[in-house]
């Protein structure tokens, strides 16, 4: 009888949440997970949506990429998952605004999905949802919805593109690092397949919000030409690439300095279309919403 109290204490300690790893965002019930790449004011240091001066803001919340379904997510704003080519551009002003990087690490870091059976919500899906609540918790905070881009690599890239393409009131734009959802992975069920197709025909068939997306050459995961589709998109931009002496797996060619180096100008010029004074009208539903 004595081995009971010690029997529940191992079962305690097994249901206990895992700490944070380092570099991690630590959770608390019902917070926001993420981090400004950058000083952002603040009414309430504890409350990372509580902006100051959201008037003087282009705000920019980069969505990290996913591992498999059943294996739960990393997220490290600061430390590996964020690519410097994103986390260069908080506090770089463009035409008048200052870019404010929020690192988002959203709530579901394990899926739903059955492949078997194909039922349940995919991680990817849960993760569009959390984003889009997001946008709608800016928005409160006092950002229109035309100050804010989307963005993200792989799985956070394409749910960026979802997301965008869901919301009432459409976002200034969405920038997206080798997107990729379901791709050319070996022995990967039919349930995949098709679901990937269905958000493939959404994404196609969805209204122009301004998009920055980068394939790169070899990606085994997401060719070029698998992301042909988004670039016939119009308000598109499709910039293929290849890793050449930048180095590093295609997958992952956004996270590299050199990558950084080169299209640092671009992804400002980007961002200087969606606020300039001829695309500042009201965004779509914006008036409404």
């Amino acid at each position: 009888m004595r081995a009971l109290p010690s029997l529940l204490l191992l079962l305690l300690l097994l249901a206990a949440p895992a700490p944070a790893r380092a570099g991690e965002p630590a959770a608390r019930p019902g917070a926001i997970e993420g981090a400004w790449l950058g000083p952002v004011a603040l009414e309430d240091p504890a409350d990372p949506l509580s902006l100051a001066a959201p008037d003087e803001l282009l705000v920019l919340v980069y969505n990290h990429g996913s591992r498999a379904e059943f294996r739960r997510d990393r997220c490290r704003p600061r430390d590996g998952t964020t690519p410097p080519a994103i986390a260069g551009l908080a506090g770089r002003e463009v035409a008048g605004l200052r870019i404010a990087v929020f690192a988002f690490c959203t709530a579901s870091r394990l899926g739903r999905f059955d492949e078997t059976t194909g039922r349940g919500e995919p991680k990817l899906l849960l993760r569009t949802a959390e984003i889009a609540a997001l946008v709608r918790q800016l928005r409160a905070a006092g950002v229109p919805a035309r100050r804010l881009v989307l963005a993200g690599q792989s799985a956070g890239g394409w749910a960026a593109l979802l997301a965008a393409a869901r919301a009432k009131a459409a976002p200034g734009g969405v920038i997206a690092f080798a997107p990729g959802f379901a791709g050319r992975a070996a022995g990967r069920p039919d349930s995949w397949r098709r679901l990937r197709q269905e958000l493939a025909a959404e994404l196609a068939d969805a209204g122009a919000v301004p998009a920055l997306i980068y394939a790169f050459e070899g990606d085994a995961f997401e060719p070029p030409e698998d992301l042909a589709f988004l670039g016939a998109r119009a308000g598109t931009d499709l910039q293929v690439r290849s890793v050449g002496a930048c180095g590093g797996a295609p997958h992952l060619g956004a996270f590299t300095d050199c990558f950084r180096a080169a299209e640092q100008a671009r992804l400002l010029r980007f961002l200087e279309t969606r606020v300039a004074p001829s695309s500042r009208g009201p965004s779509r539903g914006e008036a409404r919403s």
